[in-house]
């Protein structure tokens, strides 16, 4: 199941401070992003206006989108490689 970025930004004006961004890296190289609501409970991934799950190739341009259009996310959190999480606060987003 996954949202759209109309919907995406409906999340982020309802739930403020209340969900969680995850990046994560794809098996074939992509990027892509989850949104998490509920604790974890629910996880959505942004899909594009035709179907398909929302991918980037390059890291950065996922960031972007993330930092555009979930400004207030609890935490956004980047996955790479095995084992190798970091985190950015909502606090460090703005800036």
């Amino acid at each position: 199941m996954g949202l759209t970025t109309r919907e995406l930004s409906a999340v982020d004006e309802t739930l403020q401070g209340r969900y969680v961004v995850w990046i994560r890296e794809d098996p074939h190289g992509f990027w892509k992003v989850e949104i998490h609501v509920d604790d974890g409970d629910r996880v959505y991934d942004l899909d594009t206006t035709r179907g398909g799950t929302k991918s980037w190739r390059q890291l950065k341009d996922a960031l972007l989108f993330v930092k555009e259009n979930c400004p207030r996310a609890k935490d956004v959190f980047l996955e790479v490689e095995q084992g190798w999480v970091l985190q950015k606060t909502p606090d460090d987003l703005t800036k």
